[in-house]
């Protein structure tokens, strides 16, 4: 079985950052719609590299639709919203860096936006001083360093070991994630050192740490970029997304997508040797809910519908025959409802009066 390079993954501290920023500002997150698509990233998706190339090469780029034996159908909206928890209703997403002039006189940005160039600066001015990472590149912060240099408590989550997957079983997983650890905790004293350093008032230390988690959620889920670099243009929108301004960046992750599938449809290279940068994740996710590429958790865990295929060695093993057979024949295709007055499972017969709908 071909494996998915740049799959999401572990990344050091990142979970256990996950569930102390949730746990503290759970109210915000859910007032502003991102509770629950925050929490999808608390688990790890891995696929099957010849299930997504059989699913790239039955694919129409040109209109991004899927054209099985049994019918037609494609990654949409309502999918990255129904069981994927994407808000689909808000302001348009976009990633920029207001001018000096407006970052000062504007009264939507709060002032924990300019708290997060404080910090930046500070990570920056550090990495000059060390050589041992010194390079071309010390301008720019790295998201392992940003979330080292915020999150300051104990970990709890190492890097998982899954044993190889074979053709007659599923693969073992020794990480056990389920989100029963998000909840409130206090301030260390190590934070409060560290929002004192970089002269960060009191009643906004909530807020604050809200909108740093969200940058790094943003760069690293969302939005994954060919460098592991934090972007700056990401955070007014998780300025504005922590004061509670619902977001919908479903339009630009579904464009995103349908970039990269489009990317490795035309790749001469195996799918196993290309470096793509997209949330495949969400791809996985897609193929599990359709498909039945994925073992489900035997019991469910906090989050939408994607999260009941996460976990290391969830993928059904599928050879390149076998990936193929299941995609374009389409035998195994789960016709799920999607309707939104209608979610339930119903067949429906074209009597040329549509007036029901």
């Amino acid at each position: 079985m071909t494996k998915v390079p740049r799959e999401f993954c572990f990344t050091d501290c990142y979970w256990d950052w996950l569930e102390l920023a949730v746990g503290r500002n759970a109210r915000l997150l859910y007032s502003a719609c991102l509770y629950g698509v925050v929490t999808v990233s608390l688990y790890p998706y891995d696929g099957n590299g010849d299930v997504v190339q059989a699913f790239c090469e039955t694919r129409c780029p040109s209109i991004n639709t899927l054209h099985t034996m049994v019918g037609e159908l494609s990654i949409s909206l309502w999918d990255l919203w129904s069981f994927r928890g994407l808000p689909i209703k808000g302001d348009l997403y976009e990633k920029r860096i207001p001018s000096f002039k407006e970052l000062s006189s504007s009264r939507d940005l709060s002032i924990s936006y300019q708290y997060l160039f404080r910090a930046n600066y500070s990570i920056v001015c550090t990495q000059r001083k060390d050589c041992t990472t010194s390079s071309k590149n010390d301008s720019q912060v790295t998201i392992s360093y940003w979330i080292s240099f915020w999150y300051l408590d104990s970990i709890n989550y190492n890097k998982p070991t899954t044993h190889k997957q074979k053709k007659s079983s599923r693969s073992k997983s020794t990480q056990k994630l389920n989100g029963s650890k998000i909840q409130t905790c206090e301030w260390s004293s190590r934070e409060n050192m560290l929002f004192a350093e970089l002269v960060i008032k009191n009643n906004l230390k909530d807020e604050t740490y809200l909108v740093v988690f969200l940058s790094c959620w943003l760069c690293l889920f969302v939005f994954p970029h060919e460098e592991s670099f934090l972007r700056p243009g990401v955070f007014m929108a998780a300025s504005l997304m922590a004061a509670g301004t619902i977001y919908s960046p479903t339009v630009l992750v579904l464009a995103n997508i349908y970039h990269g599938l489009g990317l490795i449809t035309k790749a001469s290279n195996p799918i196993g040797r290309m470096n793509f940068h997209f949330p495949m994740h969400y791809v996985h996710g897609w193929l599990a809910h359709y498909f039945g590429t994925h073992y489900p958790l035997p019991t469910e865990v906090r989050g939408p519908k994607m999260t009941n295929f996460s976990g290391e060695g969830r993928s059904i093993y599928f050879g390149e025959y076998e990936a193929r057979e299941l995609i374009h024949n389409g035998a195994r295709i789960q016709w799920h409802a999607n309707l939104q007055n209608m979610n339930k499972h119903k067949r429906m017969v074209d009597t040329h009066d549509s007036s029901f709908l």
